[in-house]
């Protein structure tokens, strides 16, 4: 069975990349311009095979090939490694998300030496796919292991798949708070040839770690169309996300896969991300391949060669670059290892022996040394970070700018390559960030904030330093903290990566108290207390266990140490049951807590008009007009393209609206500040600005108090009242704001 099974998921791979490879070689590669405005319609439905193939093939192929695309290239860059512990679903996880990371290179080098364009993306995506038909059969088999092996009961399938479209649907929504994309990315030049934003001066886009953005050059595979890309970027990652999770509880309890990621779909954070501009998801991606290769080397059986600790690095330096606030979890885990080798008691094992367990010290017992181990993970550490740190200390003085600046110094105005003000401007920069970012003023407030953000999920209040809270984290990861508590009673007994993901959670945890409290920077998390669910949940499954765990050893005879760990899998998980009546509780727990987000997460869905859009009875202007306050005030100046040619958008940071003609500032719009406060009068300021082709001014009403107050000079507060006197005229006013046009652009 397993043969055909690995021929049936090889075969389907193959025809789904070749479908796909071909249809961009006919009159249907138009879907590319027109697919953004079609949504499925009940009321119509396809007659023709175009149609059809505009309308469902394409949202649905689109993913899928660009998955087989970094699963094929990454399975190919895997192969050149030791897989002898990867013959296993660990394989596939790790060559998805290198994949990723390679893909997004490639799109780097290409773009940057004038190859990359929408035509020969496709040979990019041929490049990448071709390698992997080499192992097709192997990566069938792979496939077949996993859906086999990850868990075990069909309980778990149908609200797994029915959290998976509800990702879909919040994918594929209209999003709106591109405000990664506007303010972060480092790609300006990208952005003006595409036609859907204008270059701005560099302030805003230099202390944004660059793997997202060079993730996000890859919308020229979907034609320049910056919305599809980041939507199917953002389905897949969260995919890939929870396949790790399904991954890692199987390799700490032998099963378990399909609770675990349904713990994790559950969380409707999640789907909050999905339907963001936000890189968490991509983050919690990389960083589950991570955790997961570096137990394997560090607790498992794996050959621990240099170049596997190599990728390790790599993994690391992908996540780390996505988001700078991978380090608090790289530090996490470093420190939850060095605590359980200075405080576990073997008593097999001699003091000299305590070092590590005698079948997996990352210090002793291989080779390389631990010194090449060392050397070969922070190469790999280093390949994507270090060219960042190095753009950014030039940029800023400061190579993890915005961060540690009290101790490294930087700043943005006057740097090496930007330039510079005419006259000395203390940005508000640091105090945006310290405020926004940094530890809470009170010690009440960060006693009292895991509480609040438990049990309260949708509060916004200042009082609790709560004003940033953006999105519902979900009881789900406190049930994922009870499991922490099953595990604590048992800790002797369990096996060596639980132990060190227990430390790793408690610290991690600490630290997000201590510092920035969003709910965003918890959410990497959540992979390890879902995967702690799965495995929980994994041993009370009503199911045969001697047929499961027969599957599961079927599935992995190839690879010793997941093998060791499913023959100590059973005594542990029996070891969690305190008695059928706690279990029963536990179980009731999560069924609740699981129909519970499903409903905050249909009613989000619902209440957004995400899922009217998606079938099509509502328009995507509909929708932002309702999610947007500003897009009346677009509307008004999209009737008249010919009077306006192009509006600068003054202090809306959070979020934009991209397919527009409209230049969008920063949170500190220094260029309009150097133009008022670097003249001599409001006639050279607007001719300056006049001089950029600027036609109009949009300003929020919270925007013209941030306006006045960012310098405190009496002079600059005199010239910006006589600029915005005598060189505008309101020409449209409302509850969000108003739009001026400068006095002498209808000359």
């Amino acid at each position: 069975m397993a043969r055909y099974g690995a021929r049936f998921a090889g075969l389907a791979v193959a025809l789904l990349s070749v479908v796909y490879i071909v249809s961009h070689f006919s009159e249907l590669s138009l879907w590319w311009e027109g697919w953004p405005e079609f949504r499925w319609r009940w009321s119509a439905v396809p007659l023709s095979l175009g149609t059809l193939a505009t309308g469902l093939v394409y949202p649905l192929l689109t993913p899928i090939a660009a998955w087989m695309a970094w699963l094929f290239g990454g399975w190919f860059v895997t192969s050149l490694f030791p897989t002898g512990f990867m013959d296993s679903p660990n394989r596939l996880l790790l060559s998805w998300t290198l994949g990723c990371g390679l893909w997004a290179i490639t799109i780097f080098i290409t773009f940057w030496t004038g190859l990359l364009n929408s035509s020969n993306c496709l040979y990019l995506l041929l490049f990448f796919i071709l390698p992997g038909f080499f192992y097709i059969r192997e990566i069938g088999t792979a496939l077949f292991k996993l859906l086999l092996g990850v868990g075990r009961g069909g309980i778990w399938l149908f609200p797994l798949i029915f959290l998976i479209m509800v990702h879909l649907v919040a994918s594929l929504a209209p999003v709106t708070g591109y405000d990664d994309q506007v303010y972060h990315l480092t790609i300006p030049k990208l952005m003006a040839a595409s036609g859907t934003i204008d270059p701005l001066d560099m302030v805003p886009q230099i202390h944004k770690p660059f793997l997202g953005n060079l993730l996000y050059l890859w919308h020229a595979l979907m034609g320049g169309n910056w919305e599809i890309s980041c939507q199917v970027l953002h389905f897949l990652c969260g995919m890939i996300a929870t396949l790790g999770v399904a991954v890692l509880a199987r390799f700490l309890f032998g099963g378990g896969g399909f609770p675990a990621a349904l713990a994790m779909l559950a969380i409707p954070q999640f789907h909050i991300l999905s339907g963001s501009a936000y890189v968490d998801l991509m983050e919690v991606m990389f960083e589950g391949a991570f955790i997961l290769l570096t137990l394997h080397l560090i607790c498992g059986e794996a050959e621990k060669r240099g170049s596997l600790w190599f990728l390790s690095g790599l993994l690391a330096s992908f996540a780390c670059a996505v988001k700078f606030t991978f380090l608090y979890t790289l530090i996490s885990l470093v420190a939850a290892i060095l605590i359980y080798i200075k405080f576990h008691d073997d008593p097999d094992e001699s003091d000299e022996g305590k070092i590590f367990l005698r079948s997996g010290s990352f210090l002793t017992g291989f080779k390389p040394t631990w010194r090449i181990t060392v050397i070969a993970w922070f190469i790999g550490f280093s390949v994507v970070l270090l060219p960042f740190l190095v753009k950014s200390a030039v940029v800023t003085g400061n190579p993890l700018y915005p961060h540690f600046c009290s101790i490294l110094g930087g700043s943005l105005p006057g740097s090496k390559i930007l330039p510079p003000l005419e006259r000395t401007v203390e940005g508000a920069d640091h105090e945006f960030f310290k405020d926004r970012f940094g530890p809470p003023r009170e010690l009440m407030n960060t006693l009292l904030m895991p509480v609040l953000v438990f049990c309260r999920s949708f509060i916004h209040s200042r009082q609790w330093n709560l004003e940033y809270f953006d999105g519902m984290l979900s009881p789900h990861l406190l049930f994922g903290f009870i499991c922490l508590l099953v595990l604590r009673r048992n800790w002797q007994s369990v096996s060596a990566p639980k132990i060190i993901l227990s430390v790793f959670l408690m610290l991690r945890f600490l630290v997000w108290m201590m510092g920035s409290q969003q709910i965003r920077f918890l959410f990497p998390i959540s992979i390890v207390l879902a995967a702690l669910t799965g495995g929980v949940l994994y041993g009370e499954t009503p199911c045969g266990e001697s047929d499961s765990e027969g599957m599961l050893r079927s599935a992995d005879a190839n690879a010793g140490a997941d093998a060791e760990i499913g023959k100590s899998s059973e005594s542990e998980v029996q070891s969690f049951r305190d008695g059928p009546i706690v279990m029963k509780g536990v179980k009731v727990l999560f069924w609740t807590i699981l129909v519970f987000n499903s409903a905050v997460a249909l009613t989000r869905l619902s209440g957004t008009m995400d899922l009217a859009y998606f079938f099509g009875s509502v328009s995507k202007g509909e929708v932002l007009e309702k999610r947007l306050p500003f897009m009346r005030a677009f509307g008004f100046l999209n009737a008249d393209p010919g009077r306006v040619k192009r509006v600068r958008v003054l202090y809306e940071p959070r979020v934009f609206y991209l397919n527009t003609r409209f230049s969008w500032s920063s949170e500190i719009d220094m260029e309009i500040v150097n133009d008022i406060y670097g003249t001599d009068n409001s006639a050279a300021a607007l001719k300056r600005i006049l001089s950029r082709n600027i036609t109009h001014l949009a300003i929020p009403m919270r925007g013209m108090a941030f306006l006045d107050g960012i310098l405190d000079d009496q002079q600059y507060r005199l010239r910006l009242k006589d600029f915005l006197g005598s060189r505008c005229r309101i020409v449209y006013r409302d509850s969000w704001g108003l739009v001026l046009e400068l006095a002498d652009s209808s000359q």
